[in-house]
C-alpha cells in the first residue's frame, strides 16, 4: 500500500523496501514484507488499543485516545508529501492520528543530535559497497546514531562480523543483525531506495553496478564490435 501511494504521489516507481540494506549488497534475510497493515492493526489490539466508540481512532479500554504522534522532517523537496502520505495511511488502516513538525534542514539536524522528536524523516546514502555501511548506523554510540539506540544483541554481531576474517560467516553474521533490526527491534522504518534512471547506449562497456551507481569515465569504452557500431 506505502509503495502504490508513494509511487502515485511521486508519478514515478519507486524501490519499495523489504530490507534495509540496499541492492548488491548480499544480504538476504530480513524480510521487511512481513509486516502489514493487518498485522499493525492486531499488534494495536494485542496491546489494548482498539477503535471501540467507531469514531475512526483507536482507544484503550478507559477511553483514552492513542497519542497522537508528532512525525518531524525537513521543508522543501518531497519530504513533507512522504509525511503527509504516511499521516493518511496511518490515521485510515490503523485509526492512529499524527502531526507533521515541518522545519528548515539545520534546526531539523539539531533536533535530531538533540533527539528532540517522537518520530522524524531520515536518508542515508552508503559510503561503500559493504552492509556496515547501513547498519553500522545502528551501532551504540556511533556518530550518525541520531536514534540514539543501544542493543547488546546487535553490537555482539556487528562486532563479531567485524572481527571475522572468514567472508561467508562474516556475511551471515551481518546477516543476522539486518534480520534482528528489521523483523524485532525496528529502530528504524525502512520505505524505499532512491532510483535513478540511466539512458545508455547498448554498445557501452565498463558500466559500474555498485550500489551508489559510481561511474568511473576513463574505464567506459565503447564496443566497436557490437551491432549497430559505427
Amino acid at each position: 500500500m506505502a509503495g502504490l501511494r508513494l509511487e502515485s504521489m511521486f508519478h514515478r516507481r519507486l524501490l519499495v523496501l523489504l530490507a534495509l540494506i540496499a541492492g548488491g549488497m548480499g544480504l538476504l534475510g530480513a524480510q521487511l514484507g512481513r509486516l502489514t497493515i493487518g498485522n499493525g492493526g492486531e499488534l494495536l489490539a494485542e496491546a489494548g488499543w482498539s477503535d471501540r466508540d467507531g469514531d475512526g481512532v483507536v482507544e484503550n479500554e478507559a477511553g483514552v485516545e492513542f497519542p497522537v504522534i508528532e512525525l518531524l522532517c525537513t521543508s522543501g523537496s518531497y519530504h513533507d508529501k512522504v509525511a503527509q502520505a504516511m499521516q493518511s495511511m496511518w490515521e485510515s488502516a490503523l485509526g492512529v492520528r499524527s502531526g507533521i513538525r515541518i522545519k528548515e534542514t539545520k534546526t531539523y539536524r539539531d533536533d535530531l543530535k538533540r533527539r528532540d522528536y517522537m518520530m522524524a524523516r531520515g536518508g542515508w546514502f552508503g559510503d561503500y559497497g559493504d552492509p556496515t555501511t547501513f547498519l553500522a548506523l545502528h551501532r551504540t554510540g556511533d556518530g550518525n546514531n541520531d536514534r540514539g539506540y543501544s542493543d547488546p544483541r546487535f553490537d555482539e554481531l556487528f562486532d563479531a562480523a567485524t572481527r571475522e576474517r572468514d567472508p561467508v560467516r562474516r556475511y551471515d553474521l551481518l546477516e543476522e543483525a539486518e534480520r534482528y533490526t528489521v523483523e524485532e527491534t525496528m529502530p528504524v522504518l525502512p520505505i524505499f531506495h532512491y532510483v535513478q534512471f540511466y539512458l545508455v547506449d547498448p554498445r557501452l562497456r565498463g558500466l559500474s553496478d555498485h550500489p551508489r551507481k559510481q561511474q568511473y569515465l576513463h574505464e567506459l569504452v565503447i564496443d566497436r564490435t557490437a551491432a549497430g557500431a559505427d
